[in-house]
């Protein structure tokens, strides 16, 4: 009878112990890592969803508040990074692509940026905005950007002359070429035709820039290679 009584093969049993471990194996692998794959898209949709839901919550408080249009950015920093690549090419984006008048927000502060000289002309007529002595922060500074009380509507009214008089093109066009025959052309005479040095107009642009605002100002003309025009 002993004889006659299979004996059960042992080593196959353990094959089939170990298959299925490591089946077991498998797909306790797979099941966490799609569960850390739903996770992860769970947290982009989430994020999508706070961005997109944050961009609805600034248009409304604006459209409230009666904001003029202009760039939504990023949290925090707002548009500050167009500016710190290229602040010139920003500000002429957006005024293309938003009108007139932009309102930018920027390391939590928010500007309005004017890019149209009809609306500077109506703007600074109106005595309330030169004659008033509200401060532009609420701390004292030293910097340009930051004068308090009477040098804010100081630099208001002056900045308000400037604007008006070159709003005018005959004032501009005058001041042009008086510059250009009276200091400029000497220097372009001296170093260009007789001397034969190459000719880059970008060297004279700002200088004729700065002295129309200058003459609009304090009606003179500061000479060509002034230490005071570099500063």
């Amino acid at each position: 009878f002993l004889a006659k009584t299979p004996v059960p093969d042992m080593s196959s049993s353990l094959q089939i112990e170990a298959v299925s471990a490591a089946l077991k194996r498998a797909y306790t692998r797979v099941m966490q890592s799609r569960l850390g794959q739903s996770k992860f898209a769970r947290y982009i949709a989430i994020g999508f969803g706070c961005i997109g839901l944050r961009y609805l919550c600034v248009l409304f408080y604006r459209k409230v508040r009666r904001y003029p249009p202009g760039p939504i950015g990023l949290p925090f920093i707002g548009c500050l990074l167009p500016f710190a690549r290229s602040p010139t090419e920003a500000l002429s984006s957006y005024g293309q692509n938003y009108g007139a008048v932009t309102f930018v927000p920027i390391m939590g502060y928010n500007h309005l940026f004017i890019n149209d000289v009809k609306v500077m002309d109506e703007l600074y007529k109106k005595q309330a905005i030169n004659d008033r002595e509200a401060p532009n922060s609420w701390r004292e500074t030293v910097d340009f950007g930051g004068i308090n009380g009477k040098s804010w509507k100081t630099r208001r009214q002056l900045f308000s002359a400037t604007t008006l008089t070159l709003a005018n093109s005959n004032f501009v066009q005058e001041k042009m070429n008086d510059i250009i025959e009276n200091d400029i052309g000497k220097v372009i005479l001296e170093k260009h035709i007789q001397g034969k040095e190459p000719f880059i107009p970008s060297e004279y642009l700002s200088y004729i820039a700065f002295n129309i605002a200058w003459s609009a100002t304090f009606d003179q003309v500061v000479p060509y290679g002034d230490p005071f025009v570099a500063e």
